[in-house]
């Protein structure tokens, strides 16, 4: 497993000593057990969360109470904040769909962090990386047909297929259940249940 230390260095690219020593005096990393809540919708997050390994959705309640799966994480650096500021309550739920190591500081240290050139340009980035892969993805769901969806999780998410079940996938690129495994029939898959 990754060190904070290594993480902060190797992901974020941050040089200063100085800030790299404030950062470890209030990091906390995380071995999480699956089915742990991050944070829930409608409550403000309290720590600024990040994935070392593991898999994590956002999702949000539909009109008949359906969840429905907004986003996936799984890639080492990814946030696992589910609102674009951080002072108002999240819109969706972020959950863990794996046993999951997450790296998190307290939400109330980043008045200080943001005096750090270097954390201006992180935060800048993730919202930046943010919010094109939300526009990308809504727009694949808008315009691609359902295999055509399926074929582009299948390269974006690779190995997700066989960590997570198959209903938050479905949810992820909106179809049921069932056409996704008449897809992963048709590609001569095996659909699995819970995994």
């Amino acid at each position: 497993m990754i060190s904070a230390e290594d993480f902060y260095k190797s992901e974020f690219k941050i040089q200063d000593n100085k800030l790299i020593s404030k950062l470890l005096s209030i990091t906390k990393v995380e071995i999480c057990k699956k089915g742990k809540i991050i944070v829930r919708e409608n409550e403000i997050q309290t720590n600024i969360s990040f994935l070392i390994e593991g898999v994590a959705r956002g999702y949000y309640a539909g009109l008949n109470g359906q969840e429905i799966t907004d986003c996936l994480q799984f890639r080492c650096g990814q946030s696992l904040m589910a609102a674009l500021s951080l002072v108002q309550p999240s819109y969706m739920t972020m959950e863990l769909l794996t046993e999951s190591t997450i790296l998190q500081f307290p939400m109330s240290e980043l008045g200080e962090l943001m005096h750090y050139p270097e954390v201006i340009e992180v935060y800048n980035r993730l919202l930046q990386e943010s919010m094109v892969n939300h526009w990308v993805t809504k727009n694949i769901l808008c315009q691609y047909t359902a295999m055509e969806r399926y074929e582009w999780f299948l390269k974006e998410y690779p190995g997700l297929v066989d960590k997570i079940h198959n209903k938050y996938i479905a949810s992820f690129l909106g179809m049921t259940p069932v056409t996704l495994s008449r897809l992963r029939r048709k590609r001569g898959e095996t659909p699995k249940g819970a995994k």
